[in-house]
């Protein structure tokens, strides 16, 4: 049964639900075979990428009697981590991640290295604003390259950058967690307690660099 064919299945299958429920749900279903490979790609729309944070937040999977990891991987043809990757790019970067990886190939990693350079569905080069439209592809992509050299060129990120993006991980991660894993409070205090047993070695090791209190 192919995607669409399955969303018709589906609509049918539960003619009680709102529109816009069923709507999501169609869409999911639309999204199996014939766009898992766009999903996986990079090339997910921000429309999709809300579509699955609906899908989850709402838990409107359930309605088919499944879990969130077997709805991903029998109606969406992608793995749960896929799945909850793309919602984290989401509510990390908003919609502007997915429509700068429209016109060009980019990571959640270079899409933050270069963050600074787009704002308002825009990417700015040398004071040049570049609307993030099809009819730019070549320009973005070049705009893109360029804000890749010159971060390359500039070093390592300062300490306080690194410790910001690494804050921003752990607030992605938080979000997910609570939603997707009951021990999560158990696990998130561990890990929190291995880094701090980690900055706690380092300073038995390298005593030259202990920590000053002001």
């Amino acid at each position: 049964m192919s995607g669409l064919e399955l969303g018709v299945f589906m609509e049918s299958q539960l003619p009680g639900l709102p529109a816009d429920v069923a709507g999501t749900l169609v869409l999911g279903a639309a999204l199996g075979e014939n766009r898992a490979l766009a999903l996986i790609s990079g090339r997910c729309t921000a429309a999709q990428a809300e579509s699955l944070r609906r899908l989850r937040e709402e838990k409107q999977y359930q309605r088919l009697n499944v879990t969130w990891d077997a709805f991903c991987a029998g109606y969406l043809r992608i793995s749960r981590s896929q799945a909850d990757k793309l919602i984290a790019t989401l509510e990390e970067f908003g919609p502007e991640y997915f429509e700068l990886s429209q016109l060009t190939r980019i990571s959640p990693e270079t899409y933050r290295e270069i963050e600074s350079s787009i704002r308002d569905g825009a990417i700015t080069l040398c004071g040049d604003t570049i609307q993030l439209i099809p009819e730019n592809a070549h320009r973005v992509a070049h705009a893109v390259a360029v804000l890749r050299a010159e971060k390359a060129r500039s070093g390592p990120r300062p300490l306080d950058d690194r410790i910001e993006a690494l804050l921003n991980h752990f607030a992605t991660v938080f979000e997910w967690a609570i939603h997707n894993d009951v021990s999560w409070r158990q696990k998130l205090p561990a890990a929190l307690a291995k880094m701090t047993d980690l900055l706690e070695g380092r300073r038995v090791l390298y005593p030259r660099y202990e920590l000053r209190k002001p």
